[in-house]
């Protein structure tokens, strides 16, 4: 049992994962499972703004966590210009140098992303 709870993976896009715009705030939310960890890159493309994420959760919780449960991450708070994000994607791979690459390689990266949000 306790394995399971030390088994974490970074979560699988599905339709589980929704982003919202409440308040003034970007929220992303997980229904069915708690969020363990995220990871958040705010970058700017062609004078546009882009969110890249992801999320990870144990095993344990995958598999405990029934339908009622939504574990909420802020992705972008209001007073931090979540308004101005154009765009929110939703990435697994390498975010190691992702807010410093040239256009064509971020290009690269939506290709392998899943949109998630749009102004």
């Amino acid at each position: 049992m306790n394995g399971l709870k030390k088994d974490i993976e970074k979560v699988n896009y599905s339709d589980s994962i929704s982003v919202s715009m409440i308040d003034g705030s970007l929220i992303a939310r997980l229904k069915n499972s708690k969020i363990h960890l995220a990871e958040i890159k705010r970058v700017n493309l062609n004078e546009k703004e882009y969110l890249f994420y992801y999320l990870e959760n144990s095993k344990w919780d995958e598999l405990t966590t029934g339908d009622e449960v939504y574990s909420e991450l802020m992705l972008c708070p209001e007073n931090k210009n979540a308004q101005d994000i154009d765009r929110i994607y939703y990435y697994t791979g390498n975010y190691e140098g992702l807010e410093s690459m040239n256009t064509k390689e971020l290009q690269n990266i939506i290709k392998d992303s899943t949109l998630v949000w749009k102004k």
